[in-house]
């Protein structure tokens, strides 16, 4: 444990290798570090200012060693000479996550279609839902999962998801959800959290919502999720997501999870967070009941 500027002093052999992935944002690893079961007692080290970012490259653009760091930001981006670019992996059609390096070397980019590109898929067309009906879940770009997210319900705003994906029934687009997998990943909780989850409106079903909320809840849904994210050694307990709502609890997420908290806005709504641990069932046990409780439920 060091204060980074103390390790840059000591950067002046030509053999040293060095990477570092600082905060971009005010207070950012005392923010990092913000929970409820872990606590930063020692060393004392001053917190990370990201206004110092360009003494930072200016520093190691001078040092003998051969330095990496990584850095969000915008596409086009400038970066000051020696630096240059050498790993990309975008994260929304205006920012990326970089890796820079003060010294030439072999460049790699991830394939930027994912979340640039919008992939077009067949549209659940309210077809019967069996027993041996087929769901998929597939991981897509931010693009792609907001495109149906819009397209099933208008004007709904920005998000803060970094995770998109959709759910296919028999190769169909049924739901379009994204998760924000970082508080996760920053132990700031134990539950993965969903920031939407769209399913298209049916004239067949009147729960449709209801059974993607059953699924999403599933262990096999924990299952396919771990191993797309591949959150094999920290499992997630399962999933929390906050809604508005004009009465105290919404039917869409009630019996699938419980709320574990609820205020009372200023316009008279509530806003209500749920959250429920995965349960062991498949999607099979799930579609089975949900067909038992609201198969013959017609929309009015």
């Amino acid at each position: 444990m060091a204060d980074i500027w103390d390790i840059i002093e000591r950067l002046s052999a030509d053999y040293a290798s060095f990477f570092a992935s600082v905060p971009h944002y005010t207070d950012g690893y005392r923010r990092m570090f913000r929970t409820p079961n872990l606590a930063w007692n020692e060393p004392k080290i001053a917190q990370f200012d990201p206004k110092r970012f360009i003494e930072l490259t200016r520093r190691l653009g001078e040092a003998k060693c051969a330095a990496l760091l990584c850095r969000r930001g915008e596409w086009e981006e400038e970066i000051p000479p020696p630096w240059k670019r050498v790993f990309g992996k975008p994260e929304s059609r205006a920012k990326a996550l970089w890796i820079i390096a003060n010294r030439s070397m072999q460049a790699y980019a991830e394939n930027h279609t994912e979340f640039g590109d919008i992939r077009k898929l067949p549209i659940y067309d309210d077809h019967e839902i069996t027993p041996v009906s087929k769901f998929h879940v597939i991981l897509v770009g931010l693009p792609t999962a907001l495109y149906y997210r819009d397209l099933f319900v208008h004007r709904l705003g920005a998000t803060t998801a970094d995770r998109g994906f959709l759910l296919l029934v028999d190769g169909q687009v049924m739901t379009a959800f994204g998760i924000f997998i970082q508080d996760f990943l920053q132990f700031r909780t134990r539950y993965l959290p969903e920031m939407f989850g769209i399913t298209r409106s049916s004239r067949r079903y009147k729960r449709l919502g209801k059974l993607f909320m059953l699924l999403l809840t599933s262990g096999e849904m924990k299952k396919r999720l771990c191993d797309i994210l591949k959150l094999w050694l920290h499992e997630p307990a399962g999933i929390q997501t906050t809604s508005i709502t004009v009465h105290e609890e919404g039917k869409t997420d009630r019996g699938a999870l419980k709320v574990v908290s609820r205020e009372k806005l200023e316009d008279g709504r509530f806003r209500s967070v749920y959250r429920a641990n995965f349960r062991d069932d498949s999607f099979a046990d799930v579609v089975a009941e949900w067909l038992k409780k609201h198969g013959a439920r017609k929309r009015d």
